[in-house]
């Protein structure tokens, strides 16, 4: 039985752009062509082509859909703004249908009779045609809808609710004021240094499930076996109602941080001013006492700094990074 539910969204850019200098999305989501007959042709693996021409000191831009390595629909497009330096390409594969926007255009839209989504996604990206540096990324879970309408009367709690749309999303403070979004990205990687105490916990909090059960526009399931081997069967269900692509991600998300957040450690270390939320940080130090080597690695939830006497010190606190 095929999926023909599902979602992704790239996103990349590069400058300088040259005459047949080929962007190609090699993925492995299948899907049939219009005018195709389902069961007689079968489904194909899609890929997608792009690059862009000068003509008469304007940019434009080809795309081209492939399905088993042959052409299967061209389209180009005039951005109408000259020449331009520089490309930035957002790419959202949604159900069965693609979308190409170039610098802010919508330039290019094809649609399948039917798709078949794997359960994990996979697109590599290939230049052919010359050299070129391009900085690619992937959108942690995708929606295609374009803009999400709040009325007016909706309180500020229940406006931003409606625009994260029940995803997992965490919210961390980032210098400047600004907040960043995610949903369980991490940042760099920061090895910890004199560290005074350390302390590890384990919780069994109400947010496991090795079988979660998923409501969303359709009804799914996700299966966390880590969660089965150390806890045993939790049955969850996770009520995502106004979510379309990505829920059983999101699910998958928020399973695996609740196990992450079974285990919890506390150190206590010189103050470092390099660490931030989500930060994963390093353990790798001896027990003077005992002569316990522990190595570990967490990624920081809390951060408190405190003075005293003087002194200055850091209290992280962190789930276990499987």
């Amino acid at each position: 039985m095929t999926n023909p539910r599902g979602g992704a969204e790239i996103f990349y850019s590069y400058d300088n752009p040259a005459d047949y200098l080929t962007v190609t999305l090699s993925t492995n989501i299948k899907g049939v062509a219009q005018y195709q007959d389902t069961i007689y042709h079968g489904y194909k693996q899609i890929d997608l082509s792009f690059w862009t021409l000068e003509i008469d000191n304007e940019t434009h831009v080809v795309c081209q859909v492939w399905l088993d390595g042959v052409l299967t629909d061209q389209s180009e497009f005039n951005l109408h703004c000259g020449l331009v330096e520089s490309i930035h390409n957002r790419v959202v594969f949604s159900d069965s249908s693609i979308s190409v926007y170039t610098n802010d255009f919508w330039v290019y839209t094809y649609c399948f009779v039917d798709t078949d989504w794997p359960a994990a996604v996979q697109i590599k990206a290939k230049v052919t045609g010359g050299d070129l540096t391009l900085n690619v990324v992937s959108a942690e879970l995708c929606d295609p809808r374009e803009a999400v309408y709040v009325d007016y009367e909706s309180t500020s709690d229940s406006a931003l609710q409606s625009i994260i749309q029940q995803r997992p999303i965490q919210i961390f403070a980032q210098v400047d004021r600004a907040n960043a979004f995610t949903y369980s990205a991490t940042r760099d990687t920061v090895p910890a240094h004199h560290v005074v105490s350390y302390d590890e916990q384990t919780h069994d909090n109400n947010n496991l499930a090795s079988d979660g059960l998923v409501y969303y526009s359709d009804v799914g399931i996700n299966i966390s076996e880590m969660t089965a081997e150390q806890v045993g069967l939790i049955t969850k269900l996770y009520r995502l109602s106004e979510l379309y692509n990505g829920a059983i991600e999101a699910a998958q998300r928020m399973q695996q941080i609740a196990l992450e957040r079974r285990k919890i450690v506390n150190i206590t270390c010189r103050l470092d001013s390099r660490l931030q939320v989500a930060d994963k940080l390093a353990i790798d130090l001896f027990l003077t006492s005992t002569g316990t080597h522990i190595v570990d690695e967490i990624i920081i939830e809390d951060i408190s700094i405190s003075l005293s006497d003087g002194n200055y010190s850091m209290r992280i606190s962190g789930r276990r990074k499987f």
